[in-house]
């Protein structure tokens, strides 16, 4: 690899994706971004792939010599810095949990999986936020104005590595030129804000509470894919249509698709119903499902495993056959009483679970977890 170091090296802007910062890194040294990814790595192909998940790791420590970034920090730009929280795994290319594709095709983009906020961009130098990836992203926090994911006069993706600054503007679209920084942001109801910030600030934290107890943010993520993912079947968009008020016809929703594949308003409008359902969960979500004769086996049709939390409120819906506490389950929920120092006792398993009726558990089989977990010697750090 080659070395040296940059004459002008901007600093990282705080929630900003190493696309962006490599482009700025390329503007304030006079050179196109292909340029400059060449000069540091000439045998790797940057801009071809989703360079913001799937940047090699041996690749960092070149560019913390050319720019005096800590590889570290360099690291927290990627969006496998939120790896285990926001999901179990991130695979370098195809489909991810919650991240929207953007659809490589050599240096360009053809899907809309960048979405971005005009307000920001007239206020800040960075380009792209890790947020603004996000599938569950709807608005800026920080405006309370909802996102956009297109140019309003071509319709083109935002593709802010192909745009520099000129005569046209901060944020010239890259295919009409349109400055994206000057169009028009919808205002967005506080529900979305007030989303947004529960969802930010549980992945940034690693841990949220519902229901009042504490949860990893990874058991919060998992459980609201599975929600929405119920919520886009046939008969969970007539229960999102009764929560927001919206019918479902008039969006645009494909059939059996991802949450990722969504376009912008889709999303918008199964955020809305989840973020009403999780206010109070479980009690409006067992209420409306029963004003539409949602039963259990639907829900199974969806998936047979899900989150303790969400399985409180779907192993009430009408049709429900008795559930047994996985093994499995069982142990993760008694190792994680003992590393809080709590005594992994028969009651708290249960109400750490999310199980009210004990008579659904094999008690006999999860005592001898407990007895196994409770006598094995505690590792150092515990």
């Amino acid at each position: 690899m080659a070395t040296g170091r940059w004459c002008f090296r901007p600093r990282p802007i705080s929630d900003e994706l190493l696309s962006s910062w490599l482009h700025r890194l390329a503007l304030t040294n006079a050179t196109r971004d292909h340029t400059l990814c060449k000069t540091m790595w000439p045998d790797a192909a940057v801009w071809t792939r989703d360079l913001d998940r799937s940047l090699p790791n041996e690749l960092l420590p070149v560019l913390s010599d050319w720019t005096g970034v800590s590889v570290s920090k360099l690291s927290r730009l990627q969006l496998t810095h939120w790896l285990g929280r926001l999901s179990e795994t991130m695979p370098p290319r195809g489909h991810a949990a919650w991240l929207l594709p953007v659809g490589v095709y050599h240096r360009i983009r053809r899907r809309h999986g960048l979405m971005f906020c005009p307000a920001c961009l007239r206020e800040s130098d960075a380009d792209a936020l890790w947020m603004w990836r996000m599938a569950w992203t709807v608005c800026c926090r920080r405006h309370r104005a909802y996102l956009l994911d297109a140019c309003p006069a071509c319709s083109e993706p935002y593709m802010p590595f192909r745009s520099s600054p000129s005569m046209l503007g901060r944020m010239p679209c890259s295919s009409c030129g349109l400055d994206l920084a000057r169009v028009d942001q919808p205002l967005a109801p506080v529900w979305a804000w007030q989303f947004q910030q529960r969802m930010e600030v549980a992945l940034v934290k690693g841990h949220t509470q519902i229901e009042g107890r504490p949860f990893f943010a990874l058991a919060l993520f998992t459980g609201l894919r599975s929600l929405i993912a119920l919520l886009l079947s046939r008969q969970g968009r007539e229960l999102a249509g009764r929560i927001t008020a919206i019918d479902p016809e008039a969006v645009a929703c494909p059939r059996g698709a991802a949450i990722e594949l969504h376009g912008i308003a889709a999303r918008r409008w199964v955020m809305e119903a989840a973020w009403r359902l999780l206010q109070d969960w479980p009690i409006s979500f067992i209420e409306l499902t029963r004003r539409v004769d949602f039963r259990h086996h639907l829900a199974e049709r969806i998936g047979s495993r899900w989150v303790f939390w969400m399985a409180e409120g779907i192993d009430r819906l009408p049709g429900c056959r008795q559930r047994q506490l996985d093994l499995i389950e069982a142990e993760a929920v008694s190792q994680w009483l003992v590393d809080r120092d709590e005594t992994p006792t028969w009651n708290r398993i249960l109400s750490a679970a999310g199980v009210s009726t004990p008579t659904r558990v094999p008690q006999p089989s999860v005592l001898y977890v407990l007895e196994r977990i409770t006598s094995a010697p505690k590792q150092d750090g515990h």
